[in-house]
């Protein structure tokens, strides 16, 4: 094994830049791999949810003005014509309404249940409102790889500060140096015959 460490730091002084270069290409693959991950959450398989019924769309204000004339009897969460999550307002007539909104279905779910509607809530609804505030939104994918990549490129330039700074730093200084002070000749080796630097 120490054989092992004394031929990979002979490896890393003889290329050292080599070395630094395909250190910061690993760190970048872990972190390209690992917000990869963080931004694309395991899909959860689907169940039977309801689906829009009817050709109408309402806003959240909309929703509210129809609750309180007496027109719905359920907020329930569904699935959108292009698979995702939507939120839908049952009517009486047992129609499903698709409810626009910017942000999450939660977020919207919530934003009901803090202007007091909340016992039209059904429980998937109230499942959508425990998620979202239990974990935060993965937020978008590009902007946290530009976020990851700025913290690998930082750290990059702090490495290779560090690494041409090494001979300078007494923590991160060489063993021996290679260089030895030249002392002007002193009367004595003057005397001795020495050829003195002229």
């Amino acid at each position: 094994m120490r054989n092992f460490w004394h031929s990979l730091r002979r490896s890393v002084e003889q290329r050292p830049r080599a070395t630094l270069a395909a250190g910061l290409i690993a760190v970048a693959l872990v972190a390209a791999g690992v917000t990869w991950i963080v931004s694309n959450p395991a899909r959860t398989p689907p169940v039977d949810v309801p689906t829009a019924t009817a050709t109408e769309r309402w806003t959240l204000l909309e929703l509210a003005t129809r609750i309180d004339a007496g027109q719905v009897t359920a907020v329930t969460v569904g699935a959108g014509e292009s698979g995702g999550r939507v939120l839908l307002a049952q009517r009486a007539d047992g129609a499903y309404v698709a409810i626009t909104f910017n942000g999450s279905v939660g977020d919207a779910a919530a934003a009901l249940q803090t202007l007091g509607y909340d016992d039209l809530l059904t429980p998937s609804a109230h499942a959508a409102i425990d998620a979202s505030a239990a974990s935060p939104s993965a937020g978008d994918p590009l902007r946290n790889a530009i976020s990851v990549g700025l913290v690998v490129l930082l750290a990059g330039v702090a490495v290779s500060f560090i690494y041409s700074a090494r001979d300078r730093l007494p923590v991160l200084g060489r063993r021996g140096s290679r260089f030895s002070a030249i002392m002007p000749a002193t009367p004595r080796s003057a005397a001795s015959g020495l050829p003195v630097p002229g």
